[in-house]
């Protein structure tokens, strides 16, 4: 099956066809997916962060929006600071990005007023804003319900210890996570540090000398936890 044959069959699968009547279609606008089951010169689904014009041709969403209607297109900027995707109107956002607030009834978004907060929620009775997740390296609490739905609201004051840290749990010493080239060790049942991986290769590991993630240029050996270099990087 030639490349274009074997893409037409994947479209196919997933409820898109690229071809009419038998005729391949020309993909002649660029950043397309499939094309106009009419005009096989025209686009009618562009890839995430393109929607196509009139004219068939794809066009780039607004800045920070990966989905959009043809009527928002690239002819104006995102007029919602914050705003991660717009899919009805440049004024009005359907989800904010990391530290801000999405309210889904006028569409802004407010960013978060708690400290090293990094995702956040409004109160859909109240509007009282609550924290749900802590940004890299800070130590997520959650004190009792403070919303109208029962949910809690997260504080990220606290640090973690260890400086390799991305996330901890319960205690500040207690890592669950760590930065790229380093393994979250357990030193009692309620802590755990951070471990340089001595693997070469090794982008992270469960202790000094075991693997479980590979750079790009290495593949893993599953048995032994070690990181084999491919031939050629």
């Amino acid at each position: 099956m030639r490349p274009l044959q074997l893409y037409e069959a994947l479209l196919m699968l997933v409820g898109v066809s690229g071809a009419v009547q038998g005729m391949p279609c020309r993909m002649a606008k660029g950043w397309c997916i499939a094309c106009n089951p009419v005009d096989t010169t025209k686009c009618s689904v562009c890839l995430s962060g393109y929607s196509p014009d009139a004219t068939g041709a794809c066009k780039p969403c607004p800045r920070n929006c990966t989905a959009c209607t043809p009527a928002v297109g690239a002819r104006k900027p995102s007029m919602v600071p914050g705003c991660q995707v717009c899919t009805l109107s440049v004024a009005k956002c359907s989800y904010c990005g990391q530290g801000f607030a999405t309210n889904f009834t006028s569409g802004a978004c407010t960013q978060c007023a708690a400290p090293n907060c990094a995702f956040c929620f409004a109160d859909a009775k109240t509007g009282k804003q609550g924290c749900s997740g802590c940004l890299p390296g800070f130590l997520p609490e959650f004190p009792k319900p403070s919303n109208s739905s029962g949910g809690a609201s997260t504080t990220c004051k606290v640090k973690c210890r260890d400086p390799h840290c991305t996330a901890c749990l319960t205690h500040p010493a207690n890592c669950a996570a760590c930065a790229s080239g380093y393994g979250a060790v357990r030193l009692t049942p309620t802590t755990a540090r951070c471990v340089r991986c001595r693997v070469p290769g090794c982008q992270s590991c469960t202790n000094a000398i075991t693997c479980t993630a590979c750079l790009p240029t290495h593949v893993l050996d599953v048995f032994s936890g070690s990181c084999i270099r491919v031939r050629g990087t």
